[in-house]
């Protein structure tokens, strides 16, 4: 949900997340049913060191009258990765252009880990790829930090900027070469898509991704076979008139089965890409701060493996700060995805629960 101008459509796609279920199950009931009390699992073997469960996406356009080609000075990088460092220990980005490049060596001052994002510029092949290289440049000088250089994020989305699955592959294939020749054999090459790319044919406005998946596969080593999938049990519940930030569970069991479970028969982990709650929006009473903060906890709750499954994800909550640029996307949300303000704001909204 950032940089592209696809993004600010993206309810149109992610509403077809958690359609069905979002109430079926209730944590009460499954006590009350002999379900064994929950414990806290491990994450299944991916990209991250850390098992801390939640990390953070970061996106450095939070400022009044910026937005992706605004250049970024390397001094809001500093200032920004020592606030996320306070409470998170893994971060996504989305590019590397604007200056973003430099949040390598601004984490691993902060002991951060990093998984670097590209941006796939459609029909644009050179810029893809320089991208790339420098993604793969900045990679070598901090090898034990960049875990991963995620090549695209949602390009399975129609609307907007969409660069087809067979692209996509080949750009992975492009990274995973370049990778090979700097040294950095067992760095993951991976994409972000949204879940429900991870059926067959996909669902409404996502294209399935069989070939991205297959490439996470293919040019990766046993324990880095990773996808990233975006999960948004707010636009379910949005979708069908509800309001409980406190249960999710049957919106992600839904999201489990229409998309996370297709990666996982693949051979594949998991990570959840994306997935949060908006504190501003054209809802008061679902769109605001004291929701946030209750969906934070449910989701940590719930990615420990306090679930169902009884399994955890490692898992990155979008965002780290509100975004103004972002005020185009559908009702009203756009901006307000962070845990913190924007222009500036030291205070989170909210106090962030120990990962």
């Amino acid at each position: 949900m950032h940089i592209t101008t696809k993004l600010t459509l993206l309810t149109l796609a992610v509403s077809f997340l958690c359609f069905t279920g979002c109430s079926k199950s209730n944590p009460e009931k499954e006590k009350d049913e002999g379900m064994p009390p929950p414990t806290l699992q491990a994450p299944k073997s991916d990209i991250f060191s850390s098992q801390r469960y939640m990390g953070i996406n970061y996106g450095p356009y939070h400022y009044n009258n910026e937005a992706p080609g605004t250049a970024i000075p390397l001094s809001r990088i500093k200032e920004d990765m020592k606030m996320i460092a306070k409470n998170f220990h893994f971060i996504r980005t989305y590019t590397v252009a604007d200056g973003m490049d430099k949040v390598v060596a601004e984490a691993a001052a902060n002991d951060i880990e990093v998984a670097l994002g590209v941006h796939c510029y459609p029909n644009n092949a050179n810029k893809t790829k320089a991208d790339i290289d420098l993604a793969v440049k900045a990679a070598k000088a901090h090898i034990k930090t960049v875990q991963a250089i995620v090549v695209g994020n949602e390009t399975n989305l129609i609307v907007g900027e969409y660069v087809p699955d067979n692209q996509v592959a080949q750009y992975m294939d492009y990274a995973r070469k370049q990778m090979n020749s700097a040294g950095l054999k067992n760095t993951t090459v991976t994409s972000c898509i949204t879940g429900v790319g991870g059926l067959a044919n996909g669902m409404g406005d996502s294209r399935g991704c069989p070939q991205i998946m297959k490439k996470c596969k293919d040019l990766n080593g046993d324990g880095r076979r990773t996808i990233f999938m975006t999960i948004y049990p707010y636009w379910g519940q949005k979708t069908n008139n509800q309001n409980s930030p406190g249960n999710i569970a049957g919106n992600m069991e839904w999201s489990y089965n229409n998309g996370m479970q297709q990666a996982e028969n693949m051979g594949l982990s998991v990570v959840i890409g994306e997935i949060g709650w908006p504190s501003g929006g054209d809802n008061a009473n679902l769109e605001n701060v004291a929701n946030q903060a209750i969906n934070f906890k449910t989701t940590l709750e719930w990615v420990k493996g306090n679930n169902i499954y009884r399994k955890a994800f490692n898992t990155l909550w979008f965002s780290m700060f509100d975004e103004p640029w972002k005020h185009a996307e559908p009702n009203g949300v756009g901006p307000h995805w962070g845990i913190y303000g924007p222009n500036g704001a030291k205070t989170p909204k909210f106090p962030i629960p120990a990962m």
